[in-house]
């Protein structure tokens, strides 16, 4: 294989590499997100029955409205972190997307090479059999076995 193929096999792995890394990194990225988007849920619900017994045993109207502020900022917490999510899988699948394409690119140049192998070999095959050929020529008008 050619100095120059290698070189371009070298360079397309690398990117390859490279948008695995970025896949990996956002998808990590999007667990995190994920998972506090559940704590945050788990804290709400947890809210919801605390207060939902602290209602039973009765309430002042002041803590009712910093409850209800409360429970408003924490959906406010929650509508974001739930964009934050689907921001994070929206850059996972362009990501992913850009890896596919570095791969497919990636598998095309190794194709390629061999492709380029077995041409030479073949080209080389037939020259060694076209010597043979031409040497046994030579010893039969030379009257040679």
């Amino acid at each position: 294989m050619s100095k120059r193929l290698e070189l371009v096999i070298d360079i397309a792995q690398e990117a390859e590499d490279k948008a695995a890394a970025t896949l990996s990194r956002l998808q990590q990225q999007v667990a995190e997100a994920n998972h506090q988007l559940l704590q945050l849920e788990e804290y709400r619900d947890d809210y919801i029955k605390s207060a939902a017994i602290e209602a039973e045993q009765g309430v002042n109207i002041q803590r009712l409205v910093d409850g209800q502020r409360f429970m408003l900022q924490l959906e406010a917490a929650l509508s974001a972190q739930r964009d934050v999510v689907f921001n994070r899988e929206a850059e996972v699948e362009q990501a992913r997307v850009v890896w596919q394409e570095a791969a497919r690119y990636t598998q095309a140049v190794k194709e390629l090479c061999k492709r380029r192998a077995m041409e030479q070999s073949i080209a080389e095959e037939k020259r060694q059999q076209k010597m043979i050929d031409d040497l046994y020529s030579v010893r039969k008008v030379m009257g040679e076995p």
